[in-house]
């Protein structure tokens, strides 16, 4: 596999999040670096904070996938003096690019506010409100011999998008007619002669904004000296910003609360409205929600459920009969940063290019706010009343982990893949440790792996491993009589008292393949460095 450039990983993160999604006023797509430039070690995090600039450096990466824009309203000086100048300084020091998806990632179908909307058991949902262009419908004529070629010049352009379906079009057959006149260069016929071509008339749609993208695809594709094509804007609403649904059955506003405190594992949320109303039909907005008040009224909402939202417009949505519950503008943004990252792993993959990913830890660089305790403040209490996680999206999490060593002793590394019980990848790591045995490597692994699973908040686990030594000594069934392996065995067996329940099996090496893989990805990662 060939190793990904920024811009082939931008070109996944636009079909993920096309940035036509985006508010007008909003920044998205490259905002640092090279776009010809390796990026051989993706991180994925919701804003360039000091913690992850800290991560950037331990692991090498070439690019930082942000939610949140580095540049947002215009720079008018860029200073090492300030916080946010030193930073990008650094990023630029470090050769480390910044791409983004805000408002495209929070309106993209299978995007931030759909995941929350699942999140929150809410069925047959659709836009609180649509966000970017509007759409609209190309129509244009295709010699029958190159109607594959267009359509999929098109597709890759961004038209033909709808909902988790890509290349959707209508084509029918019929003849069009033409008559070459002096000076004219056809792909098909003689000047001075009326042709009749077996032609299709395909049709597609697409965002407004990807108007002049799709038509110069369609150009560059066509066969045709002149291209005849009809654009026709639509009343159609495209993906948008926040999402309504309903739940299967009524529930307390109270109850609602509850719910969304456990699926985002907080210690609380702020809710405004009476507990006891019933709720049924529920509006999602990530992030900050205030500005959609109006809309959640229009659609019927009974409840909105949002990171944050002001004074007013609290007092808006009770004048208007809604409850709302502010998870906090982190948890409810942050929980979609695994997500985020399984999409472009996936989208990597699927196009043969090579890139490690992985969602940054939090160490640091979560939630800038904290919970404070009520009832007056003294050191005692500050002492006694600790942060919440800043979000603790799932309970239980899968590990696949494996180490490697070229000599046993030699140059190691070691690979873990942490998945959902359902299966899909949360995150994928790879890293080079120096060297080592085979044995230590594992262990390694064993012990990466936990930490991930802690940061990510989970409280139960289970660990897949081909290493029957390993495997049997954790569970007991063996001593650990090397001296080395005792100290790590130890710092498994601490980690995994931090857990409600675990449990490590033992599989055959061929059902743990990707942890393989990435266990060697991280002994090349020390031959290049050498």
């Amino acid at each position: 596999m060939a190793l990904a450039q920024v811009a082939q990983v931008a070109q996944v993160l636009e079909d993920l999040a096309p940035s036509a999604l985006a508010a007008e006023w909003d920044s998205v797509g490259l905002q640092v670096g090279d776009p010809g430039a390796t990026a051989g070690v993706v991180l994925v995090a919701l804003e360039l904070t000091d913690g992850v600039l800290e991560r950037v450096r331990a692991k090498g990466a070439n690019l930082l996938v942000l939610h949140h824009p580095v540049f947002f309203r215009p720079w008018k000086e860029l200073r090492w003096d300030g916080a946010a100048g030193r930073r990008v300084a650094e990023m630029v020091r470090l050769g480390c690019g910044v791409l983004v998806a805000h408002t495209n990632w929070d309106a993209a179908p299978g995007g931030l506010n759909q995941q929350l909307a699942g999140l929150f058991g809410l069925e047959k949902t659709e836009p609180l409100t649509q966000t970017g262009a509007g759409l609209c419908k190309l129509v244009t004529f295709v010699p029958s011999g190159h109607l594959e070629e267009v359509r999929e010049a098109l597709s890759q352009a961004g038209a033909g998008w709808i909902g988790k379906y890509s290349h959707c079009a209508f084509g029918v057959n019929g003849t069009g007619t033409f008559l070459p006149r002096e000076g004219a260069s056809p792909f098909i016929g003689r000047q001075g002669v009326l042709e009749r071509v077996e032609e299709v008339r395909l049709e597609t749609v697409l965002p407004e904004g990807l108007r002049k993208k799709v038509l110069s695809a369609l150009l560059a594709a066509h066969p045709y000296e002149e291209v005849a094509y009809d654009i026709y804007p639509l009343a159609n609403t495209g993906p948008g910003v926040g999402r309504v649904g309903n739940l299967g059955r009524p529930i307390s506003l109270g109850k609602l609360a509850d719910l969304v405190t456990e699926r985002l594992g907080l210690a609380g949320v702020r809710l405004t409205g009476d507990p006891g109303m019933a709720v049924e039909r529920v509006a999602v907005v990530g992030g900050s929600g205030g500005d959609l008040v109006e809309a959640a009224g229009v659609a019927r909402a009974q409840a909105l459920v949002t990171g944050e939202i002001t004074h007013h417009r609290l007092r808006e949505a009770g004048d208007r009969g809604i409850g709302v519950i502010e998870a906090g503008h982190h948890a409810s943004e942050a929980v979609s940063l695994p997500l985020l990252a399984s999409g472009l792993r996936r989208g990597l993959q699927e196009r043969g290019l090579e890139a490690e990913v992985e969602v940054c830890p939090e160490r640091g660089g979560g939630d800038p706010g904290r919970w404070w305790p009520a009832g007056g403040v003294n050191e005692e209490s500050v002492e006694a009343t600790p942060s919440p996680p800043a979000h603790r999206a799932v309970t239980g999490l899968v590990l696949r982990v494996d180490g490697a060593s070229k000599g046993n002793p030699g140059e190691a590394g070691y690979g873990v893949v942490v998945q959902t019980p359902a299966g899909e990848t949360v995150n994928e790591l790879a890293e080079y440790i120096g060297v080592a045995t085979n044995n230590v490597a594992e262990y390694r692994a064993f012990i990466r792996g936990l930490e991930e699973a802690g940061s990510l908040g989970a409280v139960e686990v289970q660990i897949f491993s081909d290493s029957e030594l390993a495997v049997r000594q954790i569970n007991g069934v063996y001593k650990v009589k090397d001296g080395t392996l005792a100290g790590l065995h130890r710092q498994v067996k601490e980690l995994l008292g931090g857990f409600r329940s675990w449990k490590v099996d033992h599989v055959p090496r061929e059902q743990n393949a990707r942890a393989d893989a990435l266990a060697g990805m991280g002994v090349k990662k020390g031959r290049k460095k050498g």
